[in-house]
């Protein structure tokens, strides 16, 4: 795996803008979760109380807000938990380059269902970030330097 590892470098060196992009968004996601972890976001019910500051019941379908009103905010543990295992788990695999592609689309789709409880403030910087991730999973930014590219050499696929 460390050969495959160095012959990315060779065979995709012009992706290393791309690679350092990937590892800038990971540790940044996984400095998000960890925030998360070892604050008093898992013990304390911030989540809920994020959504019922910043939640606009005016401007969402039914479906999403009996989600987030009757489903979230009773349970808040649960999805704080849920929450920061994802930030944890996906920034953990961007470092590494693994499984990039639907990392990204997960991501993409969280960040998505957060924008509903956060400030308008953040709207312009999730709307950049989603863009962002969706171009390092276009782009199949886990060849350059990650795992992804021992799969690729191997397997041709979506995932890779």
């Amino acid at each position: 795996m460390i050969r495959e590892l160095l012959e990315s470098l060779k065979y995709v060196g012009h992706y290393f803008a791309i690679f350092f992009l990937r590892i800038f968004v990971g540790i940044y996601i996984l400095n998000m979760g960890l925030d998360k972890f070892y604050g008093s976001y898992l013990t304390e019910p911030l989540l809920a109380a994020q959504i019922n500051e910043f939640f606009n019941i005016s401007s969402t379908s039914w479906g999403v807000d009996y989600f987030f009103l009757e489903v979230v905010r009773p349970y808040w543990t649960s999805f704080a938990k849920i929450q920061v295992g994802i930030e944890l788990l996906t920034g953990f695999l961007l470092i590494i380059g693994f499984l990039v592609r639907p990392v990204m689309l997960v991501l993409v789709i969280y960040l998505w269902g957060l924008s509903y409880i956060q400030a308008p403030e953040l709207w312009p910087w999730i709307s950049m970030l989603s863009a962002v991730l969706f171009s390092l999973g276009w782009s199949g930014a886990g060849r350059c330097v990650g795992v992804d590219y021992y799969f690729y050499k191997r397997y041709r696929g979506f995932l890779w």
